[in-house]
């Protein structure tokens, strides 16, 4: 099982990345997450399982490994 399940809140899809959210309890992350990371296809709303890769500094933090494990019913999009 990976560390985190989170929603694509933000994806570029001519650009190849995006933003998951996560939330547990009151509190919220975001994890940067490129397509090379990605097992399935990512849109707006898919439902994420990943890894977390922290930057030396702290500041960024990446969602590496990731699965989609859910995606919108056909015919839905929000793409970005």
């Amino acid at each position: 099982m990976r560390e985190k399940c989170g929603i694509i809140s933000v994806w570029f899809r001519d650009k190849g990345y995006g933003f998951v959210l996560v939330r547990e309890g009151q509190r919220q992350e975001k994890f940067f997450v490129h397509i090379s990371n990605i097992t399935g296809e990512p849109s707006v709303g898919c439902c994420l399982e990943f890894d977390i890769k922290k930057e030396k500094d702290g500041s960024l933090r990446s969602a590496i490994d990731a699965v989609v494990v859910s995606t919108l019913p056909n015919g839905v999009s929000h793409e970005s």
